[in-house]
């Protein structure tokens, strides 16, 4: 335990020192997420993702949610059911929207357990703001129709999407940006029911961190204010507008269902009370993109919406395939002497299987490999563009072993025959010591992937 301890410090510790190598030295910005601002104002208006400060959806728009997600059905061309037919995600939005969603797909591609049925298609463009997005005769709508049809689907079989948008080079102050990017909002998901009459469900993320941004596309504090623009879209379609009815039982539908993806938004090195931070790591040279590890953190974040909202679980799963094992490689590895850590998995994490492992190679041989195991993910970076993807604070246990003269390293984690452990999750990373390593903390360091393991049948 002592042992454990004096780990988990030190890599603190270099997670810290290595914070002024990165040259991100701008402070947070003090704004709050509007998870966490109770019964506190951001100029006079309140917080929460939904009506009346709260983060939890109203019981009736819950409700409606769930009964339109379960007519998602795999649909042919014309948007008729059929057995072989498909289920279309499709992403709407701008650059940062595709970015992060074509890496969405990658995580996908590797869940065994998603929907066979379900295609996702990334219908997000760069360069493509709001209120371009907003204009229904906007070549933007081609390229969309373009890609489904390069995706061998049609507009008739898309049933739900992914909203991300924002407006370029704001200027005007908070309210007047953020209520033109809502009507911007608003106008985008009455083109979505007009393109794609089939579509049931939108579920819209507001912009991720920009405090360190050095343009002027779209820089804190608008990157922060588009949340309540989100927050505002839905909430006028909760309080009954029918310029955004999504019940066909109450009039003309004119939009799908509405409700939050996940909410991107934390004040960079300050963590949110869930611990998602921002690293100046995590974005491009205009801090403003994100880079390869802020991708892999949206995308991360998307994948546990749609695996845990009740109202996608039955078909991004297709109803069927939730108590199923299974391994999910995330995030970015950071490179050795050699390269990067190969990421391997024995076996599958089914109940009673006590040959499940996972190694790695392509490491030092004979050296010292860390398996770190915890109950949740971590968002943040150790610096030098590596990623400590498991959480210290909540580590089920730190694990040295030696590695073999081929330079590769196995570890067993039997799985007990018990009900209790079913759906359990666990996150695992190796930590290499390394002299070559990127990670120069501890004489050297190279981590794997972050390995999501899923206990089932």
């Amino acid at each position: 335990m002592m042992r454990n301890r004096l780990l988990m410090s030190v890599l603190i510790l270099g997670c810290v020192d290595s914070l002024g190598a990165q040259n991100c030295d701008q402070a947070p910005t003090g704004l709050v997420p509007l998870t966490e601002m109770g019964s506190t104002r951001y100029h006079g208006f309140p917080g929460g993702l939904y009506p009346n400060a709260s983060n939890q959806m109203p019981s009736a728009h819950a409700s409606l949610g769930m009964a339109l997600s379960k007519t998602l059905t795999p649909l042919d061309t014309q948007g008729k059911p059929a057995t072989n037919g498909k289920i279309v995600l499709l992403s709407i939005g701008m650059s940062n929207t595709t970015q992060e969603f074509s890496y969405f797909e990658r995580l996908v591609a590797m869940d065994i357990q998603h929907n066979d049925n379900l295609v996702l298609v990334d219908g997000a463009v760069g360069g493509q703001d709001a209120s371009k997005v907003a204009d229904p005769k906007s070549n933007y709508w081609t390229v969309v129709q373009q890609r489904l049809a390069a995706a061998g689907v049609s507009a008739g079989q898309v049933q739900a999407f992914w909203l991300k948008e924002a407006m370029a080079n704001p200027t005007n102050a908070f309210p007047v940006h953020a209520q033109t990017l809502r009507d911007y909002l608003i106008q985008i998901a009455q083109n979505l029911q007009a393109r794609f009459p089939n579509g049931k469900l939108c579920y819209v993320s507001s912009r991720i961190h920009a405090g360190y941004a050095t343009t002027t596309l779209n820089p804190e504090p608008f990157a922060y204010e588009s949340g309540f623009s989100v927050k505002w879209l839905i909430e006028r379609q909760i309080q009954g507008d029918m310029a955004l009815n999504p019940d066909p039982k109450k009039g003309t539908v004119k939009a799908p269902w509405l409700a939050w993806g996940p909410y991107l938004w934390a004040d960079g090195l300050k963590a949110r009370l869930d611990g998602l931070q921002w690293w100046c790591d995590e974005f491009a040279s205009d801090g403003t993109h994100p880079s390869d590890a802020g991708r892999w953190k949206v995308a991360d974040l998307l994948m546990q919406h749609f695996r845990n909202d009740p109202t996608a679980q039955a078909w991004y799963y297709g109803g069927t395939k939730q108590a199923s094992a299974n391994v999910i490689l995330y995030g970015s590895p950071c490179r050795g002497k050699t390269g990067d850590p190969v990421t391997q998995v024995f076996g599958s994490p089914t109940l009673g299987n006590d040959k499940f492992g996972i190694g790695e190679s392509n490491i030092p041989p004979s050296s010292i490999a860390v398996a770190m195991v915890s109950n949740r993910r971590n968002f943040g970076m150790l610096g030098y563009k590596c990623d400590l993807l498991v959480d210290l604070q909540s580590v089920v246990f730190f694990h040295p072993i030696v590695t073999t003269t081929q330079g590769t390293v196995h570890m067993l984690i039997p799985v007990p025959n018990h009900p209790s452990m079913l759906a359990a999750e666990l996150y695992c990373q190796y930590l290499n010591l390394d002299p070559g390593g990127t990670y120069v903390a501890l004489g050297g360091v190279s981590l794997s992937r972050g390995i999501h393991v899923m206990i089932g049948l």
